[in-house]
């Protein structure tokens, strides 16, 4: 009898033991689902609203830079349209796909202005077809310096078609010109000079 009694008795435990486990279990369950992973809703949130931090942090500091307005005067054909590209974000990244369509005016007059941050930028002209293709300008790269503090620049362009550059007849200069200062690389800027206008300034890859 006492036998069957310790017996009962040790059993009566497990049970409790075996209870007191799946209780247990059951907490740490719930606490785990509690910190499961956001929702969908929740990471879209997030995601938006760092967007749009850096969106706004952007529009600041943008805000402080030099407009730069680039214009050149070629005639495009109907649905053809000229871009200014370069490696900056502001010009695309050098992809004429993501690079702004320069707005056309009375006169086949091509411009479009754009904030840059203070320093040198590497850029140049392309003619986006209808079709899509894209033909660059002739010549090297350009590059223009953009001061600190603000304000706006004018940039006009000589555009010439590698078909123009090709077959344009060489020009004798009237003066000696300057040598052209260079980059740290090694790489001849183009010429700038001035037109006579505070803050503008002529581009001419061929003078």
């Amino acid at each position: 009898m006492q036998a069957k009694t310790a017996t009962t008795t040790r059993a009566r435990s497990a049970a409790g033991a075996g209870r007191a486990l799946r209780v247990c279990a059951a907490r740490v369950v719930t606490v785990r689902a509690a910190a499961a992973a956001p929702t969908g809703e929740a990471l879209r949130a997030a995601a938006t609203a760092k967007a749009q931090a850096a969106v706004d942090a952007y529009a600041r500091e943008s805000a402080t830079w030099t407009e730069v307005t680039f214009s050149l005067r070629r005639r495009a054909d109907l649905g053809d349209a000229w871009k200014l590209v370069g490696p900056a974000a502001e010009l695309g990244r050098w992809i004429p796909d993501v690079a702004r369509h320069m707005a056309w005016a009375e006169g086949d007059q091509w411009s479009v202005a754009v904030r840059l941050p203070p320093g040198e930028h590497a850029f140049k002209a392309a003619l986006r077809a209808a079709d899509g293709t894209t033909t660059w300008e002739a010549g090297p790269d350009r590059a223009v310096v953009v001061p600190a503090g603000g304000g706006a620049l004018s940039v006009s362009l000589d555009v010439r078609m590698p078909w123009e550059a090709a077959t344009a007849p060489a020009t004798e200069p009237a003066t000696e010109p300057a040598a052209a200062p260079t980059t740290p690389a090694g790489q001849a800027y183009e010429s700038q000079t001035s037109s006579g206008d505070t803050g503008r300034i002529v581009i001419d890859m061929y003078a």
